[in-house]
């Protein structure tokens, strides 16, 4: 992945193009609920790529948690 998505603000996720992480308000003249990124020309519903970024967001989340005890498996008695 491109950039860092963790830091992003929520209110921006909509607004930022999954495929190439651009951010652009208002992408260009799509009519809603889809837009174009006016970067990369990808096209995608407005909902489903704020989805794809969350998903991308708590992927990264879940690749920086360290496992407890040196990875080994909790096992519950």
């Amino acid at each position: 992945m491109a950039a860092n998505r963790n830091s992003w603000p929520v209110s921006t996720r909509s607004q930022t193009c999954d495929a190439c992480t651009h951010t652009a308000p208002g992408q260009s003249g799509e009519p809603s609920p889809f837009s174009r990124c006016v970067a990369c020309g990808h096209r995608d519903h407005a909902d489903v790529n704020a989805a794809k970024n969350v998903r991308d967001t708590a992927a990264e989340r879940a690749e920086d948690v360290k496992p407890p005890h040196g990875g080994r498996p909790t096992v519950w008695s």
